[in-house]
């Protein structure tokens, strides 16, 4: 009986997006500053090699999810406060964006 698995070889763009949106759900869970680089490359089941390859580095790959993050869940907390005429820097939307940030 064979039991070997067939690999599927992912194209560049596709092992990037797996590697951020890996990235992605731990910062959501544990705080994008409590993440490491041994902690991501076992979540996602690739060597640390990778992350360096696709993002140039831990870092950098950090920045992509800040700035993701900011995109998608900052970004619209101020548009909402804009869009309400309230004042932009009230310390309930500090608040949010500062427990965001540090998790």
């Amino acid at each position: 009986m064979n039991n070997s698995r067939k690999t599927v070889r992912m194209d560049s763009l596709s092992r990037q997006n797996q590697i951020l949106k890996a990235a992605l759900e731990l910062a959501i869970k544990k705080g994008l500053k409590n993440i490491t680089r041994d902690e991501l490359a076992d979540y996602t089941h690739i060597s640390r090699g990778l992350i360096h390859r696709y993002f140039g580095g831990f870092d950098n790959l950090k920045d992509k999810i800040l700035a993701i993050a900011i995109q998608q869940e900052i970004l619209p907390i101020l548009a909402e406060h804009i869009s309400d005429r309230k004042e932009l820097f009230t310390l309930d939307l500090k608040q949010k964006v500062f427990k965001y940030l540090t998790n």
